[in-house]
């Protein structure tokens, strides 16, 4: 009796075992399929903006998705969070006159993220067969831009940047910059209003600054007071702390990295709260913006 109940115990552990296993094994399955879907957003999409020559948007499926162009940088375009630069227009028209309203196909690189710090898609676009990358920093509307790590094509764009020099294409030509004069950086009037209709600049702390004038204090530490508009969390799990609808248009926000995520439990509860920031004013891709890195950084 003994040697029976042994034997039917050894049984159930061992189905249990096998059980368990396979439970294992199919949700790795499914988080894998998960992953590989999150990555591989490719194939053809219609472009339903051009936003400057090194970014657009795409419609995937009902839903709009920003695509930054892997390998370049355009020149910025006047905007109320950072000034134009010599041939930002230019690029932008040129990108307009290739991708406006056309179907295009996107490529991932396994070499970069799939995502970047704000959420955009990092992608090659092709145009038929034309590396539309490429094309921007072959006829000098975009330099070749390595973020980070080196990407796959990389040889190839730092190749065409050369060309473009020595055929003194686009920005390379003799002269482009020359009558370039960039208008002074402001913000929009009308934006300033709606922010500032809660009177809350009456409690700016002494020494601190708006966060609509946060631009014209880069790279000094200072302390940026504002309202919250919304709390932006990433499919990389960065943190932005927007203080517009639009973060596009806004002159100043808030990130936190995840790694530091820990630190700043429910950071939803400061929305459509005044808050003030501390620290050193950045800017990324022309936008200013602290980032959060210390609980004493922030203060209520």
């Amino acid at each position: 009796m003994k040697q029976f109940l042994l034997r039917n115990a050894s049984l159930v552990v061992f189905v249990i075992f096998l059980l368990m296993i396979g439970f294992w094994l199919v949700s790795d399955d499914i988080d894998t399929s998960n992953s590989q879907t999150e990555q591989r957003i490719e194939g053809t999409y219609a472009v339903t903006r051009v936003y400057d020559g090194d970014t657009i948007a795409v419609d995937v499926d009902g839903q709009t998705e920003t695509i930054r162009l892997i390998g370049i940088d355009a020149a910025e375009i006047q905007s109320p969070y950072s000034e134009a630069e010599c041939f930002g227009n230019e690029s932008r028209e040129y990108a307009r006159s290739l991708l406006a309203d056309k179907v295009v196909r996107l490529e991932a690189d396994e070499s970069q993220d799939n995502r970047d710090d704000y959420d955009r898609l990092l992608r090659y676009v092709y145009l038929d067969d034309t590396n539309i990358n490429y094309q921007l920093v072959l006829e000098g509307y975009a330099h070749e831009y390595t973020y980070r790590d080196e990407y796959s094509n990389q040889a190839m764009f730092r190749a065409a940047e050369q060309q473009a020099q020595q055929q003194q294409n686009g920005l390379w030509a003799d002269g482009a910059c020359s009558d370039f004069a960039p208008e002074p950086s402001q913000v929009d009037d009308d934006q300033l209003n709606a922010q500032d209709s809660g009177n809350w600049q009456s409690s700016i702390p002494d020494g601190c600054v708006s966060y609509v004038d946060a631009e014209r204090h880069i790279g000094q530490q200072t302390c940026v007071t504002g309202p919250v508009d919304h709390v932006f969390v990433s499919a990389t799990d960065t943190t932005f702390v927007n203080y517009c609808s639009d973060y596009r248009s806004c002159p100043f926000s808030v990130v936190l990295f995840s790694d530091d995520k820990a630190d700043f439990p429910a950071m939803a509860q400061y929305e459509g709260s005044v808050i003030t920031i501390f620290g050193e004013i950045r800017t990324y891709e022309g936008r200013p913006q602290i980032i959060l890195e210390n609980p004493s950084q922030l203060r209520q």
